[in-house]
């Protein structure tokens, strides 16, 4: 009720009038005007979205949104997170289980994924999830009651007999479970009446029912969690994500009082509407005064991330970052939400574009994959590529006197853009530490496939010349990549 009074902002409706309908588009809120004229067939019924007993508040939404992105058609298909993020504001995250399933400790992941479950429903949060595998006919999904390739919301989670539940709607109101632990299944038999009761194990002709976490997993693809909080504070900032071509950074600063929990979100314009419109990478970083990092997310090539954490008193820099489009001078522009629990202060503040690749290489050093690269144990290479989209790789060479020469081949890979090349070479002097690439998966609806070769050699003679390469890096690093790739001191951290 809460949500649907900030969205709709008159009570009544008459005839001929025109009703503010607010919803955040692209991490802005923005009020619409639309009148109570709706698109009908034939026979008078609503051509697109309809509600139970007459009510207008979806039609009057989804008329709002049609207005913003130009038809009704360009409001085609979507997912759970999107509808949230534009209804409530708020952040949402987003869990794939077939990202899950590619995790070596699977096991673990679906563990974590049920604790964050149990987490989220406690304070109230809105949950909802996506019916569908690609691996599976939609037979297959019809036999059990599911519908696929379509939305369910979360109402409850518990655990029942030693076995983990999870109790969903079919957002039409219809068409129920008929697995283990649906309305009939003799697994209720196994759990005492009163309980069963308290559980309201009823309700399949309305689209309610119980599932099992493992089922759940098995015929579903992903979670979706907004963090409605009510009563909770919120600033907004607009920017324009850095480039090749930018002469500073700005980025933003938090100033906390009180130790509080922060949901962090990064938007950007989605092509939504426009064809023409590519949809870029978006990582948040979040640095403490001594350059340690606190907070991230995983990046993504979504219209929206999240990055939640809880922040003790003190300032804090937020670096928002993206890479696909590096050399490209068009600016893109996004949008810095912050929720807290507590009153914050935020605001944005320039630094030298350096700091970039400073940002980059303490990201790296706390969350990449070490390998060593010569046998004394001081020069190392860290790699991300877990929940990156793509890979970074820094080199660190530690060694006082000699210099590491490291050759990066990533001709083999699919569906990759990166910031300098496919194939480079460089030479890090001593004791400096340097970005070598920074690849990302380019287009959204095809998968990616990382090759990634590296040769290594320590030498104390700067000159290249084994690899066949002219100078000290290949490809040259230009002022369009110098902010993120050129060679800093290791003293500067």
């Amino acid at each position: 009720m809460l949500c649907c009074l900030k969205v709709c902002k008159c009570t009544e409706c008459t005839s001929g009038e025109q009703q503010s309908v607010r919803e955040s588009i692209y991490g802005q809120w923005v009020d619409v005007l639309v009148d109570d004229q709706f698109p009908c067939l034939r026979d008078g019924s609503l051509a697109f979205c309809k509600a139970k007993r007459k009510q207008l508040w979806v039609p009057l939404i989804e008329k709002a949104l049609a207005k913003l992105h130009g038809s009704y058609g360009a409001l085609t298909s979507g997912t759970t997170q999107e509808g949230l993020a534009i209804l409530t504001g708020f952040s949402c995250e987003s869990y794939d289980f077939e990202t899950l399933e590619m995790s070596e400790a699977l096991s673990e992941e679906h563990d974590l994924l049920w604790a964050r479950l149990l987490s989220s429903v406690e304070p109230g949060l809105l949950m909802g999830c996506s019916c569908g595998r690609r691996s599976m006919t939609e037979e297959e999904f019809s036999r059990v009651g599911l519908v696929r390739n379509h939305a369910y919301s979360i109402l409850d989670v518990k655990f029942v007999q030693g076995e983990r539940l999870i109790r969903l709607r079919n957002t039409w109101g219809k068409f129920s479970w008929t697995g283990n632990w649906c309305e009939y299944s003799e697994c209720w038999n196994l759990v005492p009446e009163n309980e069963r009761n308290k559980l309201m194990t009823k309700g399949a002709a309305d689209g309610l029912f119980w599932i099992s976490f493992t089922d759940w997993l098995k015929y579903f693809n992903a979670v979706y969690i907004c963090f409605v909080r009510e009563g909770w504070h919120e600033t907004r900032v607009r920017g324009v994500f850095p480039n090749g071509h930018s002469e500073k950074l700005t980025v933003s600063r938090l100033a906390i009082f009180d130790r509080s929990e922060v949901d962090l979100s990064l938007h950007q314009q989605s092509s939504r509407g426009h064809k023409t419109r590519d949809i870029v990478d978006l990582l948040l970083l979040v640095f403490d005064d001594r350059w340690r990092l606190v907070a991230h997310n995983n990046r993504k090539l979504r219209n929206h991330v999240t990055c939640s954490t809880i922040l003790e008193p003190g300032y804090y820099t937020v670096y928002c970052l993206s890479f696909t489009q590096w050399q490209v001078k068009k600016p893109i522009e996004y949008t810095l939400a912050c929720h807290s629990h507590h009153a914050i202060y935020m605001e944005d503040i320039d630094l030298p574009v350096e700091n970039i690749a400073m940002a980059l290489i303490q990201f790296a050093l706390k969350k990449g994959v070490p390998a060593m690269c010569d046998s004394l144990g001081s020069m190392y290479t860290y790699t991300l590529n877990k929940g990156w989209s793509g890979q970074l790789t820094l080199a660190v060479n530690n060694n006082p006197v000699n210099f590491l020469h490291i050759k990066s081949d990533l001709t083999q890979s699919v569906n990759l853009v990166s910031t300098r090349g496919v194939c480079t070479i460089d030479v890090i002097p001593p004791r400096h530490r340097q970005i070598i690439n920074i690849s990302t998966q380019l287009e959204t609806t095809a998968s990616y496939s990382l090759r990634c070769k590296q040769s290594f050699l320590s030498s104390h003679i700067p000159q290249p010349g084994r690899w066949g390469a002219s100078s000290t890096h290949t490809p040259n690093i230009t002022p369009l990549t110098k902010s993120i790739h050129s060679p800093i001191p290791s003293h500067y951290f």
